[in-house]
């Protein structure tokens, strides 16, 4: 799509907790393009077990992918930005989950609270230059939430994410687009 509306585009694959790929991912960037305007991270890992029940690897390769990869990105990303000049934005989205607790879930919100205590220690880091944002949505009904809790409780719980929040509305991945979009827009300078 980017192609067809006459931009640039490229492919890395990379898994966004390990340093040597987001080098890799960074100077593959630095080489095909004149510059890095926009990164967004938006690695995510969820799983529902109270505290307890919560191993230390589970916990730890949570919080690799939900704060590490934000991190690693951030690194990244910022040295590149500031080698290349121009206006840039970074958005690291996070949740709702950040801010607020919830039963049962109990390493999920750790690492998003961190990454949105990172997000906003970065962003102060990075001000004039770079501009870092933290969209915190709350309940996005997708794909990943649907294998979460499976075929036979996805309406049950469709209502309930959407009964927990004030407006009573479930929000849908359209949501985050839009507000990544206006976050790595020039109106959001």
């Amino acid at each position: 799509m980017v192609k067809e509306a006459g931009g640039q585009a490229g492919c890395v694959q990379q898994d966004a907790t390990r340093e040597a790929d987001w080098q890799r991912v960074m100077e593959s960037a630095d080489n095909k393009f004149t510059q890095l305007d926009i990164l967004i991270n938006n690695a995510r890992m969820f799983f529902l077990k109270f505290i307890e029940e919560t191993t230390a690897e589970e916990f730890e390769r949570m919080w690799r992918v939900n704060v590490d990869s934000v991190f690693l990105g951030m690194k990244y990303g910022i040295a590149l930005m500031y080698k290349q000049g121009t206006c840039r934005s970074i958005i690291n989205v996070a949740s709702l989950s950040g801010l607020v607790g919830h039963e049962s879930c109990s390493a999920y919100y750790a690492g998003k609270a961190a990454a949105v205590m990172l997000t906003r220690a970065a962003a102060l880091d990075a001000v004039p230059d770079i501009r870092v944002h933290v969209p915190t949505p709350g309940p996005v009904w997708s794909e990943l939430l649907m294998r979460e809790h499976g075929d036979e409780q996805a309406e049950q719980m469709q209502e309930y994410y959407k009964e927990s929040q004030p407006l009573k509305v479930l929000g849908v991945s359209e949501d985050v687009t839009n507000a990544i979009v206006f976050f790595a827009s020039d109106e959001a300078c």
